[in-house]
């Protein structure tokens, strides 16, 4: 009979998330992101409900299209801590 893994069994712990509210800006979440090692950060409202997710790369897109800001990131992307 095939073993069943359960999502409990392979999840992060609540405890290990990156969890960042609305209100920080994208540089903040690649900064986080670096120092936390992870890809992805979980974003929260102020009352701390889930509203969504951020990844790197959704950011790098972001970044792509929106020169005000892409110069920053892409000096972030390349600091020794982003690899």
């Amino acid at each position: 009979r095939r073993s069943l893994v359960h999502v409990m069994d392979i999840m992060i712990q609540k405890s290990h998330l990156i969890i960042m509210h609305t209100d920080r800006t994208a540089e903040d979440g690649l900064k986080y992101m670096s120092r936390k090692r992870m890809d992805t950060v979980f974003i929260c409202d102020q009352e701390g409900k889930l509203t969504g997710l951020v990844s790197k790369t959704d950011i790098m897109n972001a970044a792509g299209k929106r020169k005000d800001y892409a110069e920053g990131i892409g000096k972030l992307s390349r600091h020794k801590s982003w690899k």
